[in-house]
């Protein structure tokens, strides 16, 4: 036993060094697939056929699962993450380096204030109120309670205040909050070229969109859907949500 999990890491390093060297990714040489941190942003990104990106933003950050993989996986020159419970919030800005902007609101189609539900499973917290099924889906403890309020503004707000210029890969994990994220994005998405974005496909909140609503909207934005990633299922087999990612068609 303690060979093998001595063993696990070399494994790991081998099996990252494959996925770039069967992308065409000259990284497979370096010593960077050592690094625990960027190999799980080659979990993220190998499967999927992402681009460079010299600005990240990540709105749903949570407690950094996805920024900082990403991070060492794009060494972006700019990157931003929205967090909207500002315990985590703190957390992230203390561990990211500096150029990283930690924001501590939620994202939504207009500016204003909402009453934040969280989860004793601190990923499943949203603004919207989680279905009473939802429990039997999860392995976790995702019963909700009233948390505070918080600000909501827009993406493009954000992005216009941080002089953002363009996006060179945006991840949207929000919750069922996703298209409001993205209606309150018009502006962003312009000059975005990548994005993953959560799709649920056994409801988990009231209110939250259907992919058939996400594709729609994200097709009429100029956008190409190019793969999913990370299927979550439940024990019975039942699909619950992965991640969808899509290319902006000028791209393509």
């Amino acid at each position: 036993m303690e060979s093998s999990i001595r063993r696990a890491p070399v494994v790991q390093d081998a099996l990252c060094r494959y996925r770039l060297w069967r992308k065409g990714d000259t990284r497979w040489r370096s010593r960077l697939p050592r690094d625990r941190v960027f190999r799980e942003g080659c979990a993220w990104f190998n499967d999927l056929p992402v681009r460079p990106a010299d600005t990240v933003v990540d709105v749903g950050a949570n407690e950094g699962g996805f920024l900082f993989p990403a991070l060492r996986y794009f060494t972006p020159r700019r990157a931003i993450a929205v967090e909207m419970l500002p315990d985590l919030a703190e957390r992230l800005r203390q561990r990211s380096p500096a150029h990283v902007d930690i924001i501590n609101c939620a994202l939504g189609a207009a500016p204003g204030r909402q009453q934040i539900l969280r989860s004793r499973f601190s990923p499943a917290s949203s603004l919207l109120p989680m279905l009473p099924a939802s429990a039997e889906f999860s392995k976790f403890d995702v019963r909700q309670e009233t948390s505070g309020w918080c600000d909501v503004t827009t993406l493009d707000a954000v992005c216009d205040s941080a002089r953002l210029d363009h996006v060179g890969f945006l991840k949207i994990d929000v919750q069922g909050y996703d298209l409001e994220v993205l209606r309150g994005a018009t502006e962003t998405l312009r000059r975005t070229a990548q994005i993953l974005i959560e799709i649920e496909w056994t409801p988990y909140y009231g209110g939250a969109p259907s992919f058939a609503a996400i594709l729609d909207f994200l097709q009429q934005a100029g956008f190409a859907l190019c793969g999913f990633h990370s299927p979550a299922n439940s024990g019975a087999g039942r699909l619950l949500h992965n991640d969808a990612f899509f290319i902006a068609e000028r791209l393509l």
